[in-house]
């Protein structure tokens, strides 16, 4: 930091010595004073990298020609990078250009007569880096002189030209050539040290690493060397390698074949048991009963992994010995392995060969063999079929308001089985009916004959909806305006038929009618009639005048009226049949023609009609002759 603060005081002090003194310019004599400012700064942007930026201004006023005082100025920033402090001249880099250390000057005039002076100051960058030291070599590791616990280390500082000064030393070490590392001593001055409370006859490995303000270097090579003290029997097992097994499919903290037999030691010394190895993880030890254990969350399947590796230690403390045990993972007859839909849901009314789903089955000894033993069991198996590929279909077409399963509540369970010929394989299923808005249901007669001239109804209809809805009737079709239908679904003709005038859109007397049954949800049932209208003999159809007035004492041979007849059987036929019927018709006579007379000459004084009054009433009969 000292070189950077020099180096922005000296272009400090440069610029204000290149601005020292008069600059005139013409057109502008009456100027008598200039102030000038130079401002710097510099920062730290990324420490771990020691890249430091230096940042200058440089501003002039000019108040002449200005009533506020101040006036337009142009910046401008140049970069500039080193690699090294900025005192050190060469290896000086600019990704623009190359420019001198001094400020560069300019000065005009502007349009309104004001003088505009343009400092350029450079901007300056450079990597400013600061190592960390180089590793030591391996140290020099001896037993202490009348000691058997403890180790005399050495070793020779490393190479550190152009870095901070190393500030101290750690120390590390182990048992042997494996295993963990333990601290030695920490933050030593010198290039020796001594470790105690270490165990008698006993090889160690030690590491130093060298540290300065900048961080820590890595670790030496390893040094070796054995505290005093009689030699150290490692403790060994019987046999160099062992086998055990587990049948596959086996839970967890379950013993994994024998256990490991007890190691030897010549010392006598206490002894303790670990487990590593590739596949140490996929078990546990117990290490006071020396047993390999089966471990919660794994699956020990022998299609998919047959063996494992493990490697037991046996350590004193100072030495160990190891066996390496295969555990074989026996195979197991496996039923097959179902794959599919365990929940379901079908519509309700759907044909019983529209598949639910297809199972597929895998016997886990033989992948590639083809299941086709195939059954169903459970609750409502019954309710369903399954075939040789595994497709799944109900027995009966299901009806949601008529459930079938054993709970009746449309939720069918069962077991879908897979055999391999020697074991099954079983997926728990469920089928869920789902309801179908349903339109009414209507029942009732749908062919009929209807005499003419009827005026009784015909038929009473009746429609059920599935989901209680009610009841709307309506009727549709060709020959629907010649019927009516209640409300309670009696259907009438809407005026007596005529056999002889058909008004059924094919004129031929047979009647095309939709009787429809509508729920309150817009869905309908139908069911199409046909109603067939029958002839009937009819008697002729007489025309004629019916109320008559006629004047007292005329002759008897003075026709009142004359009627005709048409039989509707035979129109062209003439009707000669004639007669008179009701409460006054002995007073009048009817020829063969229908022409009506009294039979005797009316007196309004003395009227023969029944009633006294003058009001004669009768009724004209015609024949056809049935």
């Amino acid at each position: 930091m000292k070189n950077l603060a020099s180096i922005a005081l000296a272009i400090a002090v440069l610029c204000v010595a290149n601005y020292a003194g008069a600059h005139d310019t013409s057109g502008h004599n009456a100027r008598t004073s200039h102030a000038a400012s130079i401002r710097h700064s510099w920062h730290d942007h990324d420490k771990d990298s020691d890249t430091i930026w230096f940042n200058f201004a440089f501003e002039v006023i000019d108040p002449v020609g200005s009533d506020d005082g101040l006036r337009d100025d142009d910046d401008r920033t140049f970069d500039r990078w080193r690699d090294r402090d900025p005192d050190v001249a060469e290896d000086v880099v600019d990704e623009s250009a190359i420019l001198e250390d001094s400020p560069i000057y300019n000065e005009d005039e502007d349009d309104a007569g004001r003088v505009r002076q343009t400092w350029y100051m450079p901007h300056i960058h450079w990597n400013h880096e600061h190592p960390a030291p180089a590793a030591p070599g391996a140290p020099t590791v001896s037993a202490t002189a009348g000691s058997t616990t403890s180790l005399d280390v050495s070793w020779t500082a490393p190479g550190n030209a152009g870095k901070p000064a190393i500030t101290s030393y750690d120390l590390r070490y182990r048992v042997g050539s494996s295993g963990s590392w333990t601290d030695g001593p920490q933050d030593e001055t010198g290039t020796t040290a001594a470790i105690s409370a270490l165990t008698a006859g006993t090889e160690y490995q030690v590491q130093v690493r060298a540290s300065n303000d900048e961080g820590d270097s890595g670790w030496s090579a390893a040094g070796t060397g054995s505290t005093s003290g009689p030699a150290n029997n490692a403790p060994v097992f019987s046999d160099a390698t062992l086998t055990r097994s587990v049948a596959e499919n086996t839970g967890a903290n379950q013993n994994v074949g024998a256990g490991i037999p007890a190691a030897m030691d010549a010392d006598g010394d206490s002894l303790t048991y670990t487990m590593e190895g590739a596949d140490a993880a996929s078990f546990t030890f117990d290490a006071s009963a020396r047993r390999i254990k089966t471990k919660t969350g794994v699956s020990y399947d022998h299609e998919a992994k047959s063996s494992y590796a493990v490697t037991i230690r046996v350590s004193d403390g100072a030495a160990s010995g190891t066996v390496a045990v295969t555990i074989d993972v026996t195979d197991v007859n496996e039923p097959p392995e179902i794959s599919g839909q365990e929940s379901l849901s079908f519509t309700e009314n759907q044909a019983t060969e529209l598949v639910l789903t297809t199972y597929t089955a895998t016997d886990p000894e033989d992948p590639n063999a083809s299941i086709t033993r195939w059954s169903l069991t459970g609750t409502d198996a019954g309710d369903f079929t399954i075939d040789e590929s595994g497709q799944l279909t109900f027995r009966n077409v299901p009806d949601y308001e008529r459930p079938a399963d054993s709970g009746r509540d449309n939720i069918y369970t069962f077991s879908v089985r897979a055999s391999d010929g020697r074991y099954y394989g079983y997926l728990e299923v469920t089928v869920t009916v789902e309801d179908v808005n349903e339109p009414p249901a209507v029942t009732g007669t749908s062919t009929f004959t209807y005499r003419e001239n009827g005026t009784a109804a015909l038929h009473t209809f009746r429609a059920t909806d599935p989901e209680g809805s009610s009841i709307e009737w309506s009727l549709s079709g060709p020959d629907d305006d010649d019927f009516a239908i209640s409300e309670t679904g009696v259907l009438s003709f809407a005026s007596p038929p005529n056999y002889e005038s058909p008004t059924d859109s094919g004129s031929d007397n047979v009647y095309e009618v939709t009787v429809e049954a509508r729920d309150d949800g817009s869905n309908s049932g139908t069911l199409e009639v046909v109603v067939t209208v029958t002839d009937v003999d009819e008697g002729p159809e007489i025309s004629g005048r019916q109320s008559l007035s006629f004047t007292e004492n005329q002759a008897t041979d003075r026709v009142l009226a004359t009627y005709t007849a048409t039989d509707p059987e035979d129109p062209s036929a003439s009707i000669t049949r004639w007669s008179l019927t009701g409460t006054d018709a002995g007073d009048f006579a009817i020829d063969e023609s229908g022409q009506l007379t009294f039979r005797n000459v009316p007196d309004y004084e003395s009227p023969n009609d029944s009633g006294r009054d003058n009001v004669y009433n009768l009724s004209v009969r015609a024949s056809d002759g049935r």
